[in-house]
């Protein structure tokens, strides 16, 4: 097969804390940590396209759903990682198959890093199970969850023109789905791992982020062209030379709680 500044206030301000490779250490005081995932994706019809302005179906940017960072993050300046490794030509992210039970992904010669999870509250943490070629995320979300895959190295992608992916299950009544973008000029600086080339926290580093995408019942062709990826913070054009990782958040209103099943498979980069 080949197909989270931290926020306080819900559906305004939004949250994650990303790990980075080298720094998978649990980060227990914001509710974030890596995780492993347990080692159908379906086809054969036209993607939906998500944009600024909405999506064939009913996506927009609406919302403010921010983003998260690293630990040992802030400060003055480091050299981040230099961002000139280019996607590979096939655009293939992953397809979750093979999946290491670690998370880990992808090879040396192709695109490739881990996982990660972050969530409001510990017992929000989403569930990854990957079975069949395909990975299922579940959980019972009251305010905010997410989970992603980092980028081993800081990535190029700028001959693409978005990200495609087969989506489909259940976020719930009051549920919301937000793509995010990580990249490198709106990562807060973390030194260790030289990453990340913004100067402050998230709650001045921001990602850029595509909010109300639409989850079919069935998974279904889905694709966000990059052009819709929007509200990052200090750089505001989304930039696709400098792609750190992608997340996954799920926003839900806390006077109803939101069980969210979700299928994805086949996330590549498309032209």
């Amino acid at each position: 097969m080949i197909f989270s500044r931290c926020f306080a206030e819900l559906n305004v301000f939004r949250r994650a804390l990303v790990l980075v490779p080298g720094l998978l250490a649990a980060a227990g005081a914001m509710g974030c940590d890596n995780g492993s995932a347990d080692p159908q994706g379906s086809g054969g019809t036209s993607p939906t396209t998500a944009s600024a302005a909405g999506t064939v179906a009913t996506a927009s940017t609406a919302g403010a759903g921010q983003t998260g960072g690293a630990n040992n993050v802030g400060g003055s300046p480091a050299t981040p990682s230099p961002c000139h490794t280019p996607v590979p030509g096939t655009g293939l992210i992953t397809s979750f198959e093979p999946w290491s039970p670690s998370g880990m992904w992808g090879t040396p010669k192709a695109l490739n890093g881990g996982q990660f999870f972050y969530q409001d509250t510990p017992e929000q943490k989403l569930t990854a199970t990957v079975k069949d070629g395909a990975l299922t995320l579940s959980g019972t979300v009251t305010t905010y969850a997410g989970w992603g895959l980092y980028f081993g190295p800081c990535s190029d992608a700028s001959r693409f023109t978005g990200v495609s992916m087969l989506l489909g299950g259940t976020i719930g009544e009051m549920g919301e789905l937000e793509v995010q973008a990580q990249t490198s000029k709106n990562t807060p600086i973390d030194k260790a791992n030289k990453r990340g080339e913004c100067v402050g926290d998230f709650t001045t580093c921001t990602y850029n982020k595509l909010a109300g995408v639409p989850v079919p019942a069935t998974p279904m062709p889905l694709r966000v062209p990059f052009v819709s990826l929007v509200g990052g913070q200090p750089v505001t054009p989304f930039d696709p030379t400098e792609m750190l990782g992608l997340q996954w958040q799920f926003n839900c209103d806390p006077t109803s709680p939101c069980a969210v099943e979700v299928t994805l498979d086949d996330l590549m980069f498309y032209q």
